[in-house]
Formats: structure tokens, C-alpha cells, sequence
């Protein structure tokens, strides 16, 4: 039997096999930052659909490491750059792993409606320290 939860989230990874998803407790903090009846698609993508979607949906030229798109009343997508990940992660957290985690709630917040500023930085800080998420 299925639970709720699982009809409400779900995680493809789009790559090209050569990365793996990090294991991290995704369906926790979606539920703590967006709530269990949230609908939530979250996809790992590589730089070359990153920079389509990037370009298509924001008319911004190439990758970006999160897109987030808002489809409906609680429903949602969110698309992580593994390759972005792997170059940028230094810049923002300890590990790959955690900046992962950062931006999927990074990612979730702008489904809230937070614009960048030190509101959601401070919202970021408080969710990732909750998850011992490591950030710099």
C-alpha cells in the first residue's frame, strides 16, 4: 500500500547515468517546507536541458544550477543541474551533497513565493541547519 506521501513527490533522474542522485532525506524536507499534500516533481537534468529550459521559461542563455516552475494550486516542479552542482558547490556548501540540498530548497522557497533577500536566506539557513544540510 502506498502512502500519501509518495503520490504527492516524486524524484527522476534525467541524467545521462553518470551521476546517481544524492541520498538525502528529500521527501522530509518537502514535506517541512511545502506541506504533505504538495505535489512535487523534482528532476535531476544535465547542463544541456538546463540551459533549453533556462532559455525557454526564464529567456535567460544557458544553465542555471535550479529552476523552479509553480504549475498549479500546490503543485509544482523543481529542476536541479547536476552539473552545476559538481562545478559550483564549493562556492555554497561542504560537500556536492549538500549543496544539492540547498538547492532543492532553495528551489521549494520560490514555490512559496520568497524572492532572493535575506528573508529566504535566513528561511534557507534555518531548514538546512534543521537537516544538517553543511553550508558556508
Amino acid at each position: 500500500m502506498k502512502d500519501a506521501e509518495s503520490d504527492t513527490f516524486s524524484i527522476t533522474n534525467k541524467t545521462n547515468g553518470s551521476y546517481s542522485i544524492p541520498e538525502l532525506p528529500f521527501s522530509r524536507i518537502k514535506k517541512t517546507v511545502l506541506g504533505a499534500e504538495y505535489d512535487l516533481s523534482l528532476v535531476f537534468i544535465q547542463d544541456g536541458r538546463s540551459a533549453i529550459l533556462n532559455e525557454k521559461y526564464r529567456d535567460k542563455e544557458g544553465p542555471t544550477n535550479v529552476l523552479s516552475f509553480e504549475v498549479g494550486d500546490d503543485i509544482g516542479e523543481i529542476y536541479i543541474n547536476i552539473d552545476a552542482v559538481s562545478r559550483e558547490y564549493e562556492s555554497y556548501a561542504d560537500d556536492a551533497k549538500s549543496f544539492a540540498g540547498y538547492l532543492f530548497i532553495h528551489g521549494m522557497l520560490h514555490l512559496k513565493g520568497y524572492p532572493h533577500g535575506s528573508k529566504m536566506d535566513k528561511e534557507e539557513q534555518r531548514i538546512c541547519d534543521q537537516f544538517e544540510i553543511q553550508t558556508i
